[in-house]
């Protein structure tokens, strides 16, 4: 009786061990450059995603914040306080993609992007996994109330451009 005890008690952790942390190892340092470019997105079983952002630097140095298919022209603060936020918690250590070790026929994934100045270039992703600290979803709650401010400068988009210019 105990061995089956153990043995439901291993068997319990490798279990819950394969549902949704990293695979691999970190090899990312932080970044050392100034950000110019943010992209993030979540999607579903559908073609379009439930989640994008877009905040990027063009080359007239504007700063564009793209939010779904909404986009504004945005402070560089904006792009400031990001690469702020990637560092402070901890997303530039994110690893390069996550996934559970047993096989999910639905569900969501998620990706991550950052470019910076000097070329470096963060990029995460996940298919029905993510990191034990999410926290990249805060940098969502701060470009969402970003875009809430603009009000009317808002330019209303119907459809997401995955290689959109800005």
């Amino acid at each position: 009786m105990k061995i089956l005890l153990v043995t439901i008690a291993v068997l319990a952790v490798i279990a819950l061990a394969g549902c949704g942390f990293k695979n691999g190892s970190n090899s990312h340092d932080a970044p050392t450059g100034r950000l110019v470019r943010f992209e993030f997105s979540e999607h579903g079983t559908m073609a379009q995603p439930n989640k994008f952002y877009r905040l990027k630097l063009d080359t007239a140095n504007h700063v564009w914040l793209m939010v779904h298919t909404d986009k504004l022209e945005v402070d560089s603060t904006v792009l400031t306080e990001v690469e702020r936020m990637i560092v402070e918690q901890g997303i530039y250590k994110y690893e390069e993609h996550y996934e559970p070790k047993m096989e999910v026929m639905d569900g969501e994934g998620w990706a991550f992007g950052a470019t910076y100045d000097n070329g470096e270039r963060l990029s995460s992703s996940g298919d029905n996994a993510w990191p034990q600290n999410f926290s990249i979803l805060n940098i969502c709650h701060y470009l969402d109330s970003v875009m809430a401010a603009g009000g009317d400068r808002i330019v209303r988009g119907d459809s997401i451009t995955y290689d959109y210019d800005f």
